[in-house]
């Protein structure tokens, strides 16, 4: 299964955005681990964002991640703390809605 991996990135306390990654990294490997196709728009533009400084702003972003929602079977939410209040993964998660594509949590509960 192809899988469109989104979790809250954003914060104020760069620690958190750190925790975020290492946290997203973590799950997109034990995705992978089982087999599946992922794509993690946090585990990819991040590094890229970071040692190029370009923005690491959803608005910078939307653009290259609305290709992978469509590419993928599935959008799945890792439910970090702030996922529900995360500006990027409510646009992603509202574009999946559009586009007709599956959505779950972490644990494949449907959204």
């Amino acid at each position: 299964m192809k899988i469109f991996l989104c979790a809250p990135y954003t914060n104020h306390d760069p620690e958190i955005v750190n925790a975020r990654v290492t946290a997203i990294n973590a799950h997109a490997a034990f995705l992978m681990n089982q087999r599946h196709i992922v794509f993690s728009p946090i585990s990819h533009s991040h590094p890229i964002a970071i040692e190029n400084d370009m923005p690491t702003t959803f608005e910078f972003w939307q653009r290259q991640n609305r290709e992978f929602i469509v590419w993928c079977d599935v959008v799945m939410v890792l439910r970090l703390n702030g996922w529900q209040e995360s500006r990027g993964l409510v646009d992603e998660m509202k574009y999946a809605k559009l586009i007709n594509k599956r959505a779950v949590t972490d644990d494949w509960e449907e959204i």
